[in-house]
């Protein structure tokens, strides 16, 4: 009978070592998923980033050809005009260059 005792408390401290062991790993693979999901947020975080400072650029470009296509606007109105008031001089000076003769 002692026997019989001894012999189940050795199976019920076995049972208890495995269940621990078992704990143990559960909490390691729990440990680890942990730290994959760490990583994944961190990668994400830094992806989230780079996007941002690629949109930033892009903004910034879009900003830059903005502004060029309007000081080119600009400088065209400004040799069009230009060019307007030297086509209508040379007419009248041609005009009255004629006109005298």
């Amino acid at each position: 009978d002692d026997q019989r005792e001894a012999m189940r408390l050795g199976f019920e401290q076995v049972d208890k070592r495995f269940e621990d062991q078992r704990e143990a790993m559960r909490l390691g693979f729990e440990q680890v998923d942990k730290r994959f999901e760490d990583q994944r947020e961190t990668m994400r975080r830094s992806f989230e980033q780079v996007d941002k400072r690629f949109e930033d650029q892009r903004e910034a470009m879009k900003q830059g050809f903005e502004q060029m296509d309007k000081r080119f606007k600009q400088t065209f109105a400004f040799v069009t005009t230009a060019a307007l008031i030297a086509g209508a001089l040379i007419s009248a000076f041609n005009y009255l260059h004629v006109s005298q003769q």
